[in-house]
């Protein structure tokens, strides 16, 4: 590397500690260093260690953006993009590496660091292959959830052995989340990751994950997937680093359940059996719903190759459904105050079950099919769908199975605009029935609902 490039990387530290020195004599009529309002740290380079005078972090998307200037004139970070930015460092880093350890900057790939000097506009860019301007460094950065602040130690050597240091830290406001995205290969059938949900364990430190190529909204509605993965680790596993499963000191357990052949194929590191391939989990520090997941697995004669980065939701986020009323269009509640259920049809589906009628009205009273009209909800399903488990639409794809109400017909299909998707749970007693259904959807139409109470059996 050439050794104007060298000056120019020393001349932009020198300065740069000029600079903040003769700031921190003047005036601040703001009372001092602020870390979006509080203390800020210092910069050095050689002897000469002034401070910081405001920084500045945002997180996106599990990346984090941090700034550190000498300069007390700034209000956000928009001032260090374009024409009259004042001197700063800046780092930009993987969240993983907010682990308080310190990391060795000639082998980390996972962050960027720049900086720039408003004095003279001399600057300078971190290039571990550059030996001929840089000698090492290291960078400690510490995450404080109670706080939401990142503590940055940096440290620069320099091929001259000059030293800058800068030791910050800022509270970071956070950017919109990321969309969950990535693949999902099962067997070698490639399909995009469409849902993720977290689930903790405080018993016993585990934290689950589960994905799905399924467009579900809810953790709930796993059920109603064709299909979906599940995995088991250690807390401590969301490290960044790949763990090959032969190598996996820790515990871990994989499941996958299909659900439209109604079996689930598993390990884990307990089973005795020991799958090929690997696994690098990573979590962010401060958004907990963002992970970023590969999963490489072959076991039980199957094969998967999970890749995803985004936002997770939490298991605890359930479809809510009113109570004995049912919802067509994220309309008001309408409720439900008569069911019907006739089971002499003489339709039946292809596996020869008989397939029933069951009608649910808003009107009181009711006890004879010929009363029920468009404005009752019609739900057609075998027999077999009324034991108390729970079926996705997919489930019932070669069954006689259907909803109607208000002229829309929710149907199982392969075809585009025609399909739609949707639970149904229902258990008949004697003159009675507990039904839910939920998530119904077909183009912009949605139905969802629960009954628990009288049943008229037709004649």
């Amino acid at each position: 590397m050439t050794a104007m490039k060298l000056f120019r990387a020393i001349q932009f530290a020198a300065a740069l500690a000029l600079a903040a020195a003769t700031l921190s004599g003047c005036d601040k009529s703001d009372g001092g260093n602020e870390v979006n309002g509080g203390s800020a740290g210092y910069f050095r380079y050689a002897d000469t260690e002034t401070p910081v005078g405001k920084t500045f972090a945002v997180t996106d998307g599990g990346k984090v953006s941090f700034f550190a200037t000498p300069s007390t004139d700034v209000s956000d970070m928009d001032a260090f993009y374009g024409e009259g930015s004042p001197s700063y460092i800046w780092l930009y880093f993987d969240e993983s590496l907010a682990t308080g350890l310190d990391c060795n900057l000639m082998d980390e790939e996972d962050i960027e660091i720049s900086g720039y000097n408003a004095a003279d506009g001399s600057s300078f860019i971190w290039d571990s292959s550059d030996t001929g301007t840089y000698e090492g460094g290291t960078v400690r950065i510490e995450y404080d959830p109670a706080s939401g602040s990142f503590h940055v130690e940096l440290t620069v050597v320099f091929s001259t052995g000059e030293i800058l240091t800068l030791d910050a830290e800022a509270v970071a406001e956070h950017g919109e989340p990321e969309e969950t995205s990535g693949i999902y290969i099962i067997n070698g059938d490639e399909d995009n990751v469409r849902a993720v949900f977290y689930e903790e364990n405080p018993d016993n430190g585990h934290v689950s994950l589960f994905i799905t190529s399924a467009a579900i909204d809810y953790f709930n509605e796993l059920d109603i997937a064709s299909s979906y993965v599940e995995i088991e680790v250690d807390a401590d596993a969301f490290d960044g680093m790949r763990t090959d499963f032969a190598d996996a000191g820790g515990f871990y357990e994989i499941n996958y359940h299909d659900n439209v052949a109604g079996t689930t194929s598993s390990v884990s590191s307990e089973s005795g059996t020991v799958p090929t391939g690997f696994f690098t989990m990573s979590r962010s520090a401060s958004s907990p719903e963002v992970f970023s997941v590969q999963i490489v697995a072959v076991f039980n004669g199957m094969s998967m190759n999970i890749d995803f980065s985004g936002t997770a939701k939490s298991s605890k986020e359930a479809v809510e459904t009113p109570e004995n009323a049912f919802v067509f269009n994220g309309q008001a509640p309408v409720t439900i105050l008569s069911a019907i259920l006739d089971k002499d049809t003489g339709i039946s589906d292809d596996d020869g079950n008989d397939c029933w009628r069951l009608w649910l009205s808003a009107s009181a009273g009711k006890t004879d099919v010929g009363e029920m009209t468009s404005e009752d909800i019609l739900i057609v399903a075998p027999s077999i769908c009324f034991d108390g488990t729970v079926y996705g639409f997919s489930m019932l794809k070669d069954a006689n199975f259907y909803v109607e109400y208000r002229g829309v017909r929710w149907v199982y299909s392969d075809v585009g605009e025609e399909s739609s998707t949707g639970t149904i749970e229902a258990s008949v007693g004697d003159g009675s029935i507990t039904l839910s259904f939920y998530n119904l959807k077909k183009g912009q139409d949605t139905l969802e609902g629960y009954y628990s109470g009288v049943l008229t059996i037709a004649e």
